[in-house]
C-alpha cells in the first residue's frame, strides 16, 4: 500500500490538473476557462503565502497541476 498524505491543497491542484485534461481532451463537457483561471490563481497564490506547500506530494501535484495548465493556456 502507498502512504498518501491527504490535504485540501493537494484536492484542489488534483481538480485544476484533471479539470485542464478534461477541457483538452472532452470539449463537449464545456468546462469554463474563467473557472480553470481561478483555480489556477488560487494555487498559485496558496505558495507564495509560505514560499511552498506543505510537502513533497503538494509540491509535485500542484507543479504538474499548474504545468498543465500553463501548457492549456498556450
Amino acid at each position: 500500500s502507498t502512504l498518501t498524505l491527504d490535504s485540501p491543497m493537494r484536492t484542489q491542484c488534483w481538480a485544476l490538473g484533471v479539470l485542464v485534461d478534461a477541457a483538452a481532451r472532452r470539449p463537449e463537457l464545456k468546462v469554463q476557462r474563467p473557472y480553470l483561471e481561478k483555480l489556477a490563481r488560487s494555487v498559485s497564490l496558496s505558495r507564495k503565502t509560505g514560499g511552498h506547500w506543505r510537502n513533497t506530494q503538494e509540491e509535485a501535484i500542484c507543479t504538474w497541476a499548474l504545468h498543465e495548465f500553463s501548457r492549456s493556456s498556450e
